[in-house]
C-alpha cells in the first residue's frame, strides 16, 4: 500500500490514501458503476465445483467460492441462460449437469 498523500490547505490538512481499482468491475465509461458482468473467474470457479459434484447446492457452492449467496445466484443464472449448465430433477435430489465443452 502506497504512503498516503498529506496537503496543507488554508481550510486545514488533507490525507488522500491512494485505493487500488478494480478495472473488472467498473465501466470504463463511469467510474464507480458495476458493469452487471461477471469477470469470468466466479463462473470458472463454479463450473469446475459443478463438474466435480453435480450434487452441490447453490448456498454450499457459495461457500467453497467465497462469494455471497446472490452472486453465486447471478452467475448460476447467467451459466444456464449461456447453456453451460442445466438443472436435472428437483432442488432436493437433484444435480447439476455440466456442459462438455465448458472450460
Amino acid at each position: 500500500m502506497p504512503e498516503p498523500l498529506l496537503r496543507y490547505e488554508r481550510t486545514g490538512l488533507w490525507i488522500e490514501f491512494a485505493f487500488p481499482i478494480v478495472v473488472d468491475a467498473i465501466s470504463e465509461g463511469a467510474p464507480g458503476k458495476m458493469t452487471g458482468k461477471m469477470t469470468g473467474k466466479i463462473s470458472d470457479q463454479i463450473l469446475n465445483l459443478l463438474q466435480a459434484d453435480g450434487s452441490l447446492s447453490v448456498p454450499v457452492v457459495a461457500t467453497r467460492v467465497g462469494k455471497s449467496l446472490s452472486t453465486v445466484e447471478r452467475a448460476i443464472r447467467q451459466l444456464r441462460k449461456a447453456g453451460a449448465i442445466k438443472r436435472v430433477g428437483p432442488d432436493k435430489g437433484g444435480r447439476w449437469e455440466v456442459r462438455a465443452d465448458s472450460p
